[in-house]
């Protein structure tokens, strides 16, 4: 049942979309009129996004997950598991098979995974929240303002696991449960509680994601500029502070389609044009795939000629 709900949500999405791009050609006319030096920026800026995010995820899998990794073995599997990532769930499965092999458990692996997903969406709030604050304060959603709208919903995000943990303890205290189940919980729930994060931990994501941030709203605004030439810098920013949030909500595998309706919705709202956010997702997802398959066969070249002439110089 599960699985033909999701396939009649793509087949409905598939028919939205084609429905709403048939009429417009400008878009995808754009699409191949975009120059080499700006597919190269932004191809560029993917592939140093993706490297950041690399040590970010293993940044928090070294700390809350105590894994002992070389450098070179984990980008060896994280870029792997980025091309693999083409199958929807495939690449983060390999990953975690990969991290099983050295004593990570899968228990652990997948509430690392969700943190580093929460904390992200908080951050992003939050410094999104201050970004309006600074540049366009006055500016409203729903008769409110953006910057109260922001700050609030990342308080909530943050606050959100804290209060789920005090009520599993209340509700472990006040009903019997299965011990050895209760201590799994327990370290689990125990990676969720921020207040207990070491300052140096915090300092280093917060770093990693403040460049990841940045080089995001590059990509898009190199992007979308060159789908509508005439777009303002200011309209590009609101636009990119809508499709971060729906990127941030996964219902489908890579949330593939979803994220595509919710970019248009959002272009339809600020540029009164759907097909420039869906044919916006629509090239993303191809620069970011072009990408991974480039740094996954760069860095294979680079790892096995390296292991190679090591073995030389060893003998």
């Amino acid at each position: 049942m599960k699985t033909f709900f999701k396939f009649f949500l793509i087949i409905s999405c598939l028919i939205f979309i084609y429905l709403n791009l048939r009429g417009n050609q400008d878009i995808i006319v754009n699409i191949f009129n975009f120059g080499l030096i700006k597919i190269f920026k932004i191809i560029l800026l993917c592939v140093l996004s993706i490297l950041i995010y690399s040590k970010l995820i293993l940044l928090t899998t070294r700390y809350l997950g105590n894994l002992k990794i070389l450098d070179s073995k984990w980008n060896l599997i994280y870029f792997n598991s980025q091309f693999l990532n083409s199958i929807p769930f495939f690449g983060i499965l390999y990953r975690a098979k990969q991290l099983k092999n050295l004593n990570l458990g899968y228990e652990k692996f997948f509430a690392i995974y969700l943190l580093i997903t929460w904390f992200y969406l908080f951050l992003t709030l939050l410094f999104i929240s201050f970004e309006i604050l600074i540049f366009m304060p006055d500016y409203k959603f729903l008769n409110t303002n953006l910057y109260y709208l922001t700050f609030t919903c990342g308080i909530f995000v943050i606050t959100l696991p804290l209060i789920f943990i005090k009520l599993f303890y209340f509700m472990s205290k006040k009903y019997l449960i299965n011990k050895n189940y209760l201590s799994k919980v327990k370290i689990l729930l125990s990676i969720f509680d921020f207040t207990k994060y070491k300052a140096k931990f915090l300092r280093q994501f917060i770093f990693f994601f403040i460049f990841l941030h940045i080089f995001e709203f590059l990509i898009f605004f190199e992007l979308i500029s060159g789908l509508k030439l005439d777009i303002s810098l200011y309209k590009s920013y609101l636009i990119f502070i809508g499709t971060s949030l729906i990127d941030s909500i996964n219902i489908l595998p890579q949330n593939i389609l979803i994220s595509d309706i919710g970019y248009g919705f959002v272009t339809k709202y600020l540029e009164n044009d759907f097909q420039l956010g869906v044919m916006s997702k629509l090239y993303m997802r191809f620069v970011i795939f072009t990408s991974s398959i480039l740094i996954a066969i760069v860095y294979s070249i680079y790892a096995n000629t390296f292991q190679k002439k090591l073995w030389k110089l060893q003998i």
